[in-house]
């Protein structure tokens, strides 16, 4: 449900915003199986893999924002990530 996945995910930014990043994680999670075409919340969680260093799950979540229809949009940012993580020679 699009609607219920929006309020899903605007939860988790209010979490991440708390410093309660399970929760957030959590809440990210529960907006992708509501809406898998949704593609903030699997940035989000990229985002959130990435600043801790978990390459491979910040590459899952990125990989999986570009399939989604609104990922256009996002694309030079996210390049810029993945770029990042490759170059870093090893996914964790």
């Amino acid at each position: 449900d699009v609607i219920l996945s929006r309020i899903a995910f605007e939860e988790a930014l209010y979490f991440f915003a708390l410093k309660n990043e399970k929760k957030g994680v959590e809440k990210c999670k529960e907006a992708i199986k509501l809406n898998p075409e949704f593609t903030e919340p699997y940035l989000k969680l990229g985002e959130y893999y990435f600043l801790k260093r978990d390459d491979k799950k910040a590459l899952y979540y990125l990989k999986k924002a570009e399939s989604t229809p609104s990922f256009s949009k996002y694309k030079p940012q996210v390049e810029k990530m993945i770029e990042q993580i490759l170059k870093t020679d090893k996914i964790n």
